[in-house]
Parts: structure tokens; C-alpha cells; sequence
């Protein structure tokens, strides 16, 4: 009996110790919560304007730090569109596109998701293709031909499946497409990538000869003599003819039975090229965001979801805000408690009885600690409680709270490891982020004076001024009103620095766990 409960207690997870069914703070991204999210999501203020905004054909521009939930967002967002009727795509990969004078790069990879999915889609509603006219089936299989991008079977059932709202007139067809229709006949290999002619085939469109559009809009090349690749260069310079593309799919589009036309644009700070820099996002997207004819045209929406740290730069670029109404995700100290307590639910083992923040902390009060070192971000929330788990399963799995000494070692392993260079922008001040961190680590105080930092630092009064200056654009310090003997009081605005202080460290390098 000895040896069955040693055995028990190796095999034993502290997650069940602490009531749930799984480690609720083992994921800590959009993307790996997706099979979940709808679950767990609390909406940000505005949502619900925001929803019918671009459900009407009106662009927006949303704004947020990173790890504030953009892209939980995004994803929410085009879950209820596509059960509505509405036809929306999210473009949150742009490795292929220029860095500067990409306008016409940006139109043509949405005219390449735009045909991929209503091609797709259009395989399950085949019934959708007679309500075309011939003219209409010429250019369905034009843009096939032209824009389709292959897509492996698991990408293509993706698409089938998010698709709610598109119902069929005739009752019948749709119990015979529900019971006996295989959207497309492929073999159901995720390695086979299914191409256009395999589309266009399916489609009943393979045989339409369409040299017609080719001599209408490639007048020097013949059909037999076109190249995809070639005609991409030529049209990723012809803005105009790329628009008119556009026009005339999204028509398409919306005769196929769809309400709306939604485009979704995330991720673009995180692109690698641009490295983190602000003033490099803001010139990515310059040329498309100063259109504001075609943001306004009311036949599509488009939706950019941006890190707030931007929103300065494009305005000096020529960006008017006035014209697209942008949001700014932000959460409340209660509304973050909220998004922690669904999370909790879910995981929880007893959905009646289940496990808040409150029920492994040792106190609340510890609680509101951890929350506000989370700088109300849903992500750091959750990573800095990750921190604690994992620590406290090194140590010991038979508790039903987080022990103190854990929750120390897990909050020091959070602020010594956070990624300060992505959260913080770079190309705003002359110097690494990390540097300025350690001089105001160095400085030991959460509010101090500009004789405090000549002191600490042994440097002049001009160039505590010139780093001052720094701190206020890295957003790490801020100017408060009050004067103490008529001198200036700044002080450091980010929990995790004013904690590390707290502890007695002068550099992150110091910090031990």
C-alpha cells in the first residue's frame, strides 16, 4: 500500500490538486485558445458597435498595447460574422510583402485570400453557381485561375467549417447538401494541397474560356503565353486595375448569398522585417491607411488591428482618425479580474463549485498583487501565473493554493525574463530599452528628481534631461503636477519596475530566484 501511494503522488498533477482539469495557465496566445475562446471571452467595451460598424461596410482602426487581446478580437469578431451571413478573411501574415510602396502588394494578397476562400466555400454551396450569369462565371473562373492560392485539405475543411450563416432557398437541396454531399472530392491526405484546376473542376467552371478578360485587362500577353508571376509584378503596380478587381469580386461575393464583406488586418507590428520599430510599422501601412476614398467605400469593411504605440506616427503621416473612428482596447482592473475568473471557470473541474484567483492565493490581497504586476494586460496575467505554477509544481503538487515562497520565485522570474524589447517600442529613443530599464533600477526610487538621478547615475544635469526624455517616450515614466522645493517629480509608471525596486535590485541581471 506504501509503494501504491508513492506511485499515486509521483503521477499526480498539481493542476487537479488545485481543482482543475488541466495546467489553465499553459497557453498563453490567441491562436492556441482558439478551440476555447468563444468560452472564455469577455468583450471589451464598444464591441458590440464595433461589430455593427464593419458589418455595415464601415473601416475601423483598432488600437492596444500587445497582450491587451487584439487578436482574441479579431478571432471573435469573425466567428459571429461568419455565423451571420457575413464573408470576412483575416490577413495576419505579410513576410511577402515590401516594407515601403506596398499598396498595391497589400490589394493583391486580398484579392488572393478573398478567391481562395469564396472558392472554397463556393465547392459546398455548388447550387450558389447557377444564380451566376455567364458573364459572372467568365470572371469567377478568371480570378480562380489568377488569384487561387493552393491550400491543404485541413486549410480547406478550416474554411468549410467556420461558415454558418449562408443558407439555401430550397429546403430540399439543403437536406440532400447536409446528408449525402461531400463538399470536394479529394483524398483526405493533409499533405495534398488542393489547386485551382481541382477547384475550378469541382466548380463546373474548368472548361470557360476566359482569353477574353486576359485581353481585356493583359492586352501585350496572349493566353497561352501568361505567367501568374508575371502578371503579378504588373499588377501590383496598376492601383487602379487591382481596385476594380476588387469591386468586381466582392460583387461576386455578395451574389453568391453573402451580406458583407469583411477584411481583417492583424499582426502587422509583429512582422520581422520591421523590427519592432514604430516608425517602420507606421510606413508599412502609410499608403493604404491615407486612401481615404477607398476606406470609405461602403461595399467592404476593412479592419486594422494595431499596437497603440503607433497610432502617433500614423497620424503625422497623414492618417486621418477622424474620418474611421478608432477603438482603443483597454481593460479595468475589474474587467481583467472577470477575464481571469472565465478562464478559471473553463478549467475548472466542477463548472457549479469552480476555482477563481481567490481560491489559490493565500490571500486576496495577494491577489490584487498579481493583477496589478499584470499592468492590466490578459497575457501578462497569465503568464506571470504560469510563472507561479510552474514553480510551484517544482516544488511541490499536493496543495490546493499557491504557496508564498512559489508565488515570490514566480514574480521574480516574471519581471527578470519579461520581454521588455517587444512590449516596449524601439526607434523612440536613442538607446536599448533594456539600458534604460537598468538606469532606473539603478536610480532606486519610484518617484524621484532630477537631483536624484545626478546623484545615482554620476551624470550632469543636462544629461539626466536628455534620459529623462527617453523614459517619457519608452513610456516608462511619467511627470507628475506636484513639485517638491520647486523641483519636477517624475515617476516610473510600470508595476514591474517599481516591484523590482521594491525588492532592493539596481540591474535585471541581479535578480535571482
Amino acid at each position: 500500500m506504501l509503494l501504491i501511494s508513492k506511485i499515486i503522488a509521483l503521477n499526480k498533477n498539481l493542476y487537479s490538486s488545485l481543482g482543475f482539469s488541466s495546467n489553465p495557465f499553459s497557453r498563453l496566445s490567441a491562436e492556441q485558445e482558439r478551440g476555447y475562446l468563444e468560452e472564455i471571452y469577455v468583450k471589451p467595451r464598444y464591441f458590440d458597435t464595433l461589430l455593427d460598424d464593419i458589418s455595415d461596410g464601415n473601416s475601423r482602426l483598432i488600437f492596444g498595447k500587445r497582450g491587451i487581446g487584439k487578436s482574441s478580437l479579431i478571432f471573435e469578431l469573425d466567428r459571429l460574422l461568419n455565423q451571420t451571413g457575413a464573408f470576412s478573411i483575416t490577413i495576419d501574415s505579410f513576410d511577402d510583402i515590401p516594407n515601403e510602396n506596398n499598396y498595391g502588394a497589400l490589394i493583391y494578397m486580398m484579392l488572393e485570400e478573398l478567391t481562395t476562400k469564396i472558392a472554397i466555400l463556393t465547392t459546398k454551396y455548388k447550387y450558389k453557381i447557377k444564380e451566376l450569369s455567364k458573364s459572372q462565371k467568365i470572371k469567377l473562373a478568371f480570378f480562380v485561375k489568377e488569384f487561387y492560392n493552393p491550400v491543404t485539405i485541413d486549410e480547406y475543411q478550416e474554411y468549410i467549417n467556420k461558415v454558418r450563416g449562408l443558407e439555401t432557398r430550397n429546403w430540399f437541396v439543403k437536406k440532400y447538401n447536409n446528408l449525402f454531399y461531400t463538399p470536394l472530392n479529394v483524398a483526405a491526405n493533409a499533405g495534398v494541397e488542393i489547386i485551382g484546376s481541382t477547384i475550378s473542376k469541382s466548380l463546373g467552371i474548368d472548361n470557360i474560356d476566359v482569353s477574353e478578360q486576359y485581353k481585356e485587362y493583359f492586352p501585350k500577353a496572349s493566353i497561352k503565353e501568361h505567367q501568374r508571376e508575371n502578371t503579378k509584378k504588373e499588377l501590383i503596380e496598376n492601383i487602379k486595375l487591382l481596385k476594380s478587381f476588387l469591386s468586381e469580386l466582392i460583387k461576386l461575393i455578395k451574389t453568391l448569398g453573402f451580406k458583407s464583406v469583411v477584411i481583417f488586418f492583424d499582426r502587422i507590428d509583429e512582422v520581422s522585417s520591421l523590427d519592432g520599430r514604430v516608425d517602420r510599422v507606421a510606413n508599412f501601412l502609410k499608403y493604404i491607411l491615407s486612401d481615404t476614398s477607398f476606406l470609405h467605400d461602403p461595399s467592404f469593411s476593412l479592419v486594422f488591428s494595431l499596437w497603440d504605440q503607433v497610432r502617433d506616427s500614423l497620424n503625422n503621416l497623414g492618417v486621418r482618425y477622424d474620418k474611421f473612428r478608432p477603438i482603443t482596447i483597454a481593460w479595468t482592473f475589474d474587467e481583467l479580474k472577470e477575464i481571469i475568473r472565465k478562464r478559471l471557470k473553463y478549467f475548472s473541474v466542477s463548472p457549479i463549485n469552480y476555482v477563481d484567483l481567490n481560491s489559490i492565493m493565500p490571500t486576496e490581497r495577494e491577489t490584487g498583487r498579481i493583477l496589478s504586476l499584470s499592468y492590466r494586460s490578459p497575457r501578462d496575467a497569465i503568464r506571470l501565473l504560469s510563472h507561479i505554477y510552474d514553480e510551484q509544481s517544482n516544488n511541490n503538487v499536493d496543495v490546493e493554493i499557491f504557496e508564498n515562497n512559489s508565488i515570490k520565485r514566480g514574480k521574480l522570474k516574471f519581471v527578470k525574463n519579461y520581454d521588455y524589447k517587444s512590449v516596449i517600442p524601439s526607434g523612440k529613443g536613442k538607446e536599448n530599452i533594456i539600458v534604460n530599464v537598468n538606469r532606473l533600477l539603478k536610480i532606486g526610487k519610484t518617484k524621484f528628481k532630477i537631483q536624484d538621478m545626478t546623484s545615482e547615475l554620476k551624470i550632469s544635469h543636462v544629461t539626466a534631461i536628455s534620459y529623462i526624455k527617453i523614459f517619457i517616450n519608452l513610456g516608462l515614466v511619467e511627470m507628475l503636477g506636484e513639485r517638491d522645493n520647486n523641483a519636477k517629480v517624475y515617476q516610473i509608471q510600470d508595476p514591474k519596475i517599481k516591484y523590482i525596486i521594491s525588492r532592493g535590485y539596481k540591474k535585471l541581471e541581479e535578480i535571482h530566484y
